[in-house]
């Protein structure tokens, strides 16, 4: 019995990096598949049956996303084009909340900041980001990309973000030798035609970096109301001098979030999304 895990799937294919730095090709048992479909970053087990090697038990994951469909992953990183398409505060804030529902450690790399001057209001966007504790990394063409490279080492790292945004740009840009096939923005719709079409782990810098199908919005319904309150991780030292303990910061009387955002303390436009997010829950919930 040999352990490894996913790096590559197509269908019902996958590239299982071994636990001696090996790479193998392996299927899935037919019983493995009815019991839970493998997915790419989960710790397998494989055992050799008619010279073939056979996935036949996936570990517990310790994180597990629908879209991209991957997990135990160590980091996301969002990757956002400052224009062309252009920058989305709400999209953000969407993988943003994701990323912390499933407990990710998340970087913002904002791309394509070669194209614009100083006085464009991504600037301000980026600030407000940093002022709300997130990393973010400011990246463009001919820019160096050594603290992308330090952030990748060692960790097993999901490429996030729209169309167009640089994603495959930015690992060819690392390293020429991936040439991951680039298409142009589409001007018609304002977003690129992304090449990607599997989830594969790629060698990235002494990491294993997965770049993944863009995409213009998520479904933040599938969460509760109380998931989605305490995914906005920086509401939540400010939300304990609220008055209520299960303060859902709307319109509570004593809300240390709303008076933070009087005060300048907390992002208005990160409030109001969330704000919004809340409301299309609340919506659905109505509706069901």
């Amino acid at each position: 019995m040999s352990r490894g895990r996913i790096i590559k799937l197509i269908s019902n294919q996958y590239e299982v990096l071994l636990d001696d730095k090996t790479i193998t090709k392996a299927i899935a048992s037919g019983k493995m598949r009815i019991i839970q479909t493998p997915r790419a970053g989960d710790f397998v087990e494989i055992e050799m049956r008619e010279e073939k090697a056979v996935i036949v038990n996936i570990e517990k994951r310790i994180n597990d996303l629908n879209r991209p469909p991957i997990a135990n992953i160590d980091q996301m990183i969002i990757v956002m084009s400052a224009v062309d398409p252009d920058f989305s505060v709400n999209l953000v804030d969407q993988m943003l909340i994701m990323a912390n529902f499933h407990h990710i450690d998340v970087v913002l790399v904002v791309t394509k900041m070669d194209l614009i001057d100083a006085g464009h209001y991504v600037h301000d966007d980026i600030n407000d980001y940093e002022k709300s504790g997130y990393k973010v990394v400011r990246s463009g063409k001919h820019y160096d990309t050594s603290e992308i490279e330090e952030l990748v080492a060692n960790k097993f790292t999901v490429l996030s973000g729209q169309s167009g945004a640089g994603k495959s740009s930015l690992l060819n840009r690392i390293n020429p030798n991936f040439d991951l096939r680039i298409q142009e923005t589409s001007k018609a719709l304002g977003r690129g035609k992304h090449t990607t079409r599997h989830v594969e782990f790629l060698p990235v810098a002494k990491g294993w970096v997965a770049d993944t199908p863009g995409f213009s919005k998520i479904d933040l319904t599938q969460l509760s109301k109380e998931e989605l309150r305490d995914s906005m991780l920086e509401f939540q030292e400010p939300a304990q001098d609220c008055r209520f303990r299960d303060c859902y910061h709307i319109n509570e009387p004593g809300c240390a979030i709303r008076s933070g955002v009087e005060a300048g303390t907390i992002v208005l436009k990160r409030y109001e999304n969330y704000v919004k997010f809340y409301q299309d829950i609340d919506d659905t919930r109505k509706r069901y």
